[in-house]
Parts: structure tokens; C-alpha cells; sequence
């Protein structure tokens, strides 16, 4: 889940206590069945469910939920549908990629930024609408400026003075065009599955997904934890400091050193039951190739290699 969510439940006045979690599977989507149970217990309870949110492309895994099972549940129940496709919706572009976002057509709302994927300037977010008459529910004019019967979009949203900035996404979608992006997006997600496969063959790294798209989290294994590991066995308390300690002390090492570049986060992994530290992965540029993944592994191999 994006933090912008906890923002938005703020906005709306709801706080962040309004906002409910679902947990999720080991490929990092939402256990459909734990959230059909949630809504049928909320109802129950009296409460109203604004809306349910599924994802498209999450920034932190990559993961996608199945938005077809979430529609479904939606509808049953006559909530709101909405799909944050922030960093993900891009990948509809693909004929590959667009059978794992079957359902986000049946969305009532989704999200997009145009300064992710789709290669524009920063704060080109994009809000679609199933029914665009929706906005008239917090429509706002003035007598001086934004009148009735005013084109501009500052009536519907947060901001009223607002940039021109749809012009960027049209211009990149006619220099570009969808066979333009279909291309950039097979692309990058080959080459992060080309990483993925270079890691596990490594025998020293452990990926800690499948990438879905061209995000991927993975984690270097101190030799003298790899049997318990990669054998699926539970660490222990120290030993799982240790995991840690290590994945940051190399990320840290590499940023620094200053040739090559990863990034961290740390998400919970359902397989060990806690958050962990992970290696953290984008795949944006449409030049990366797989000499840039193999220099980024051979760099911290030289990292670890000096640290024996």
C-alpha cells in the first residue's frame, strides 16, 4: 500500500484510522478471500466502506493485485472501485503484461503518474474516471475566477491554479505512441527478470520475488546463513540482525564506493513472518542492458570479495 493512501483518508477527514489493511500472499497481492471476509465484517458492523483499492504495479514490489476478483467483490457490493496504477498502469501498453491487470477496465477511478513510466516532467498525475460527472460533487467556482460554465480543471481538484501540464502526456504519446511504450515496458521488465535470473544463479543471493514488472527486491546471504536460508529454515533472533546488518552495510558500501547504484527498503515477508531488509531494484530506463545489470552484481561481488 502507498502512503498516499493514509493521506488521503486524512484529507477525507476519515484519519488514517479509517483506513483498513488486508493482508497479502507471498507475491505480495491481497488475499481476496481475507478481504471479502473484512467487507461482509465491516457491513455487519455498521460501517461504511468507501471504497476498496486494489494495485496495479505497487512502487515498493512491483506486485499486482487481481483486480478482476476485487471488481467482483466491488460490485457485489455496491463500493466505489478504485486502481492505483501510479507506477504500473503503463504496462497496459504491453500485450504481455496486460492479461495480469485484467479488471482494472471495470475500475470506477484510477490513478496513473505520467512522471513515472510515461517519461514526463514530475507532477503530471493523471486521474481517470469511469464517470466523469463524478467531479461535479466537489465542484467549486468563484465569481472572479473558475466561473460556472469554466473549462478549467481547478474546479474539481485540490489545486485550483493549475499548469498546462497535459500537454506533456500528449506529446509524449504522440512522439512515443503505445507501440513506442509497449516496447520501453516489455523491455524493462525483461531486463529485470534477465537480473533476477543472474542473482539466483549466484547461489548467494535470494530473490525475494518474482519480478512482476521492472521492480525487484532481493538480499545478499551471509555464507554462514545460506543453509538456513535457502533451506526455508526459521533464523534466530541474532540471525536475522545479522541478515540485515549485512544488506544494508552493502548498499551503503555501493551508494558510497559510487560506481554502480541499488536502493533498499524494508517490507514485511510473509515466508519469515517479519520485515526484512531488501535490495531494491527499478528498471526505468529503456537503455539498461544486461552489460549495466551484470556491472551492478560484479561491483558489489567486489565489494563482499574486499570485505572477506
Amino acid at each position: 500500500m502507498h502512503y498516499s493512501m493514509k493521506k488521503a483518508t486524512d484529507l477525507l477527514g476519515l484519519g488514517v484510522q479509517g483506513l483498513v489493511t488486508v493482508p497479502f500472499d507471498n507475491n505480495y497481492r491481497v488475499r481476496v478471500d481475507l478481504l471479502a471476509q473484512k467487507v461482509e465484517e465491516l457491513k455487519a458492523s455498521g460501517a461504511c466502506v468507501v471504497a476498496i483499492v486494489g494495485v496495479a504495479g505497487a512502487t515498493e514490489t512491483g506486485s499486482i493485485d487481481d483486480l478482476d476478483a476485487l471488481a467482483n467483490i466491488a460490485q457485489e457490493h455496491g463500493i466505489h472501485f478504485h486502481v492505483d496504477g501510479a507506477w504500473g498502469a503503463p504496462g497496459l501498453f504491453s500485450q504481455d503484461m496486460r492479461k495480469a491487470m485484467t479488471g482494472i477496465e471495470r475500475a470506477d477511478s484510477v490513478t496513473v503518474d505520467g512522471h513515472k513510466q510515461l517519461f514526463v516532467p514530475m507532477g503530471s498525475g493523471v486521474l481517470l474516471l469511469k464517470d466523469p460527472e463524478c467531479c461535479r460533487f466537489v465542484a467549486k467556482t468563484a465569481s472572479y475566477i473558475i466561473r460556472k460554465g469554466s473549462m478549467d480543471a481547478g474546479r474539481f481538484t485540490l489545486e485550483g491554479s493549475r499548469p498546462g501540464n497535459a500537454i506533456y502526456m500528449h506529446a509524449n504519446m504522440k512522439c512515443i505512441g503505445s507501440a513506442g511504450f509497449e516496447m520501453i515496458v516489455n523491455r524493462t521488465s525483461r531486463m529485470c527478470r534477465h537480473m533476477a535470473h543472474t542473482l539466483e544463479a549466484t547461489g548467494i543471493f535470494e530473490v525475494v520475488l518474482q519480478p512482476q514488472m521492472n521492480i525487484l527486491l532481493y538480499r545478499f546471504v551471509p555464507q554462514n546463513l545460506r543453509h538456513k536460508v535457502f533451506g526455508g529454515a526459521t533464523l534466530t533472533e541474532k540471525e536475522y540482525e545479522a541478515l540485515d546488518g549485512a544488506n544494508v552495510w552493502l548498499q551503503e558500501t555501493q551508494k558510497s564506493d559510487g560506481r554502480t547504484f541499488v536502493s533498499r527498503t524494508t517490507v514485511f515477508d510473509p515466508r519469515h513472518g517479519r520485515h526484512l531488509v531488501s535490495l531494491r531494484v527499478v528498471i526505468g530506463n529503456p537503455l539498461t542492458d544486461e552489460s549495466d545489470i551484470d556491472a551492478v552484481i560484479s561491483d558489489q561481488f567486489l565489494i563482499l570479495e574486499a570485505a572477506r
